[in-house]
């Protein structure tokens, strides 16, 4: 049973920025800096983000998404290069 409908949609996007942000790093250690290095500050950025924040409850439910879509935003630049 589900008690509060936003946490447990937080924790569903939690799951779902960490494995888009996994792909990301993997995409990005199989390839040469100097092809990654216009990409790897927003990489940087959301780790710091994301070491933060991680358990997502100082964040709002609207932000995990905005953060949700940078995450991908960031893996369709990866698969571009």
């Amino acid at each position: 049973m589900i008690s509060n409908q936003i946490a447990h949609d937080k924790s569903l996007l939690g799951e779902k920025i960490n494995k888009t942000f996994e792909e990301v790093t993997s995409l990005l250690s199989q390839l040469s800096p100097d092809k990654t290095m216009y990409i790897m500050s927003d990489w940087h950025a959301f780790k710091v983000f994301w070491a933060k924040n991680a358990d997502l409850t100082k964040v709002s439910l609207e932000e995990t998404k905005e953060r949700h879509q940078q995450v991908i935003d960031l893996l369709e630049k990866a698969k571009q290069l």
